[in-house]
């Protein structure tokens, strides 16, 4: 870049972490039952959804919609509400300051006290302290 010729090194940065974007997210899901439950759990995970309203969005048995989740894909619905409601926490708890309650609220989660159980079980870390490593 300043004129001198390149050294032939090769320089290797290894990533912080790995955004998934929203238009590279194809559900590959054979199954149309499936696909229509993660769709509505993707667009919806942030308000507080339970099971119930994945059951009445895709009008199917609660022993339906989890038997085709395990046939068709790697997780449960609740695992994979979990799963994102996590992730957009993460994200909110490295790049604002918001409160934890804030970002309880924010992510889906009920209350505060469930997004810090679920993140100690998950992260093996606390909201806090996630956020205390991730911005250093």
């Amino acid at each position: 870049m300043d004129g001198k010729p390149d050294s032939g090194k090769t320089i290797y940065v290894p990533p912080t972490r790995i955004v998934e974007c929203m238009s590279t997210d194809v559900l590959a899901v054979s199954n149309a039952m499936v696909a229509q439950a993660l769709q509505f759990i993707r667009e919806n995970f942030d308000k507080q959804i339970q099971v119930v309203e994945i059951l009445k969005q895709v009008a199917v048995s609660r022993t339906g919609l989890e038997k085709g989740f395990r046939e068709n894909f790697p997780r449960a619905p609740m695992e994979e509400l979990r799963r994102l409601r996590l992730d957009l926490a993460k994200q909110l708890l490295r790049t604002t300051d918001d409160s934890i309650v804030q970002i309880a609220r924010q992510s889906g989660f009920q209350t505060s006290h469930n997004l810090c159980r679920t993140f100690k079980r998950e992260m093996n870390a606390t909201p806090k302290s996630y956020r205390k490593s991730s911005t250093n």
